[in-house]
């Protein structure tokens, strides 16, 4: 009853939910937009599978600064309140960006490097 239950769960998301080009591959401009939007929304629930796939590849990944424990949600938050704090010129930058660019640079912003070598 439980497995089906989440199946429709799921289903109903992801079929709710916009499948446009720039939603499938979004730009830093539509990723920041997906991420701020309502918690029980489908954009948010697009947004947070991507971060969360995303955190889950980064911490395989040299360079980012990451917390070990990092969730999406947490991710999330931080990426928010990292494109907040960004001056607007950087802001700019990082919106022209494609995704990946765009959730490493507000990463990095949010969870910066203290112990350089």
């Amino acid at each position: 009853m439980y497995l089906r239950a989440a199946f429709v769960t799921i289903f109903l998301v992801l079929s709710s939910a916009p499948s446009s080009p720039e939603v499938v591959h979004p730009s830093g401009k539509t990723l920041l937009g997906l991420c701020a939007s309502d918690k029980d929304s489908p954009s948010w629930a697009l947004c947070s599978g991507y971060i969360t796939g995303f955190i889950e590849g980064a911490f395989a990944a040299a360079g980012l600064c990451l917390p070990s424990q990092l969730t999406g949600e947490e991710a999330i938050s931080a990426i928010v309140g990292a494109s907040k704090s960004t001056s607007a010129q950087a802001l700019n930058k990082i919106k022209g960006a494609d995704r990946r660019t765009a959730l490493l640079s507000l990463l990095a912003i949010a969870y910066p490097c203290t112990n350089k070598m």
